[in-house]
């Protein structure tokens, strides 16, 4: 990758002196300017802050391809009229080394922020006498959770990626590296994160930098999530993968301790509007004021660009549970010709005569939540019950999530279906359903059935032969590789299922 896709075009840097961390969303919005990143420049603590910002102002960048890798090849997202031909090629499944969805170098730059400050933070500590190693470390475990997030979205996305653990620090290095597996990626990711887990800190000064700063609360809501994934990985190469679920129902449980509790059912809307709720982990703050924006509301809004709604059988989803607070006019809203906004990204809640209150054209700051309490008690119970069949507190987590939102649950059982269709009653449009099936697939033929049964269901019924037989590859799971990087280096193998 000579000229930068990995590389990711010459990190820069802004030499802050004195800033304010009290508001996440005033740090992050300290843009680095200069062109590289000099051994020399690492004096002082605020060098090391200053780059950190930078990982999550890349972050920001990152939201949409959130979005749309966790949505829209899964079955709760429809298309309008005004489409784009690239979210409609990936949806209906026609997918080739051109397809601009498969462009991974956004996460890179976070990679590339976040491993200049894993490198040069020692340099720093022993040039800055006030610099401590406390700090340090603490900062370093927000570097290793960002870099660490990016390539779990980066192996689910595309399985084999290149592992890149140095930063590009001079215009001489050379970045042509070939991919990594799936499961070393994912055993190095973790490693670093049980590493540095102790040193998060639990909490900052303000709310919005407790909520979108990583903490020991983020950093074991994305272990649970990894140990669950490489559970499945190894179930699928058949291994066993059962210490991984008592590692993710661990860290299921630290979450827990934490100061993190659900919302009232009657306020679930709060999570989306105004945000930064009591059951909020990590949540990618924005804010217009301060030039951080994202195309969520463009996506999602029939007055704008209105590229997805949600998927004509929505109602459905949520008709056994009576008076569920998530259903119509929470996380959709059907408009009077039938189609249904999604109401999380576009809404701002309803006036006392029914009205909706929409955001403005402008108020494209939705923040952007990667883990809220109710995702992490869902996946320990995942886990809970792939250990054991009967597990009361996978039961009582659950249940506990179905009844903050439902008067009067229908009758159910705790099984993993169970989970699967909790999952996207709750953190529907969050990026997680494709993602959720995937990981069930991974691990069991009941699982990628599943998958493929969705997957048919949005083709031609002319084309599901074909498509059928496509489908038995787990490997068409995942997107290929984008033709301009195969170019870029020469190192790089197109993935299995797109190579012709």
């Amino acid at each position: 990758m000579k000229n930068g896709k990995i590389k990711t075009i010459s990190i820069s840097l802004f030499l802050v002196g004195i800033f304010s961390l009290t508001g996440c969303s005033d740090w992050l919005n300290l843009e680095p300017e200069n062109d590289l990143i000099k051994k020399e420049y690492w004096k002082t603590e605020g060098d090391v802050t200053a780059t950190l910002i930078g990982a999550y102002n890349s972050l920001t960048g990152c939201v949409s391809l959130c979005m749309a890798w966790g949505e829209i090849r899964a079955e709760m997202v429809s298309a309008t009229q005004k489409t784009s031909s690239t979210y409609n090629n990936v949806m209906n499944n026609i997918i080739n080394d051109e397809t601009e969805l498969a462009r991974w170098s956004n996460f890179y730059k976070v990679i590339n922020y976040a491993n200049n400050v894993i490198k040069f933070t020692p340099e720093a500590l022993k040039n800055d006498p006030s610099f401590t190693e406390e700090k340090s470390k603490q900062l370093l475990a927000e570097a290793y959770f960002l870099r660490s997030l990016s390539y779990f979205y980066l192996i689910r996305t595309f399985r084999e990626v290149p592992l890149i653990t140095n930063p590009s620090d001079s215009d001489g290095d050379d970045y042509d590296v070939p991919k990594s597996s799936e499961i070393d990626i994912l055993n190095r990711i973790i490693d670093d994160l049980v590493a540095y887990e102790p040193f998060a800190a639990t909490s900052f000064q303000s709310l919005t930098s407790s909520k979108g700063r990583a903490t020991q609360g983020a950093l074991n809501a994305l272990l649970c999530d990894l140990y669950l994934w490489r559970a499945g990985v190894k179930k699928g190469a058949g291994e066993n993968g059962d210490d991984d679920l008592r590692k993710a129902v661990s860290a299921g449980e630290k979450v827990r301790s934490l100061d993190y509790s659900l919302v009232e059912g009657e306020d679930w809307f709060k999570n989306f509007y105004p945000g930064n709720t009591s059951e909020s982990i990590f949540e990618l703050q924005f804010d217009r004021n301060k030039g951080l924006t994202n195309n969520l509301l463009n996506i999602f809004s029939k007055e704008i660009d209105y590229q997805l709604m949600a998927t004509s059988s929505i109602d459905a989803l949520y008709s056994g549970n009576q008076n569920d607070t998530r259903a119509n006019g929470r996380t959709y809203f059907t408009q009077e010709n039938g189609e249904n906004e999604v109401w999380k990204y576009v809404g701002t809640g309803f006036s006392s005569d029914g009205k909706e209150n929409r955001r403005t054209r402008d108020a494209r700051d939705n923040n952007w939540i990667f883990y809220r309490l109710p995702d992490v008690m869902l996946l320990e119970a995942e886990a809970r019950l792939l250990l054991a069949d009967n597990d009361a507190v996978a039961f009582e987590l659950i249940k506990t999530v179905k009844e903050r939102s439902s008067t009067a649950p229908a009758a159910w059982s705790a099984t993993l279906s169970e989970i699967l269709t909790e999952r996207s009653r709750e953190l529907a449009f969050e990026g997680k359903r494709w993602f959720d099936l995937l990981r069930y697939a991974r691990r069991s033929v009941e699982g990628q059935n599943a998958i493929m049964e969705i997957l048919l269901s949005m083709v031609p019924a002319s084309d599901r032969p074909f498509f059928e037989i496509k489908f038995k590859d787990i490997n068409s799971y995942y997107l290929p590789i984008h033709n301009d990087e195969l170019k870029e280096n020469e190192n790089l193998e197109q993935n299995p299922f797109y190579k012709f």
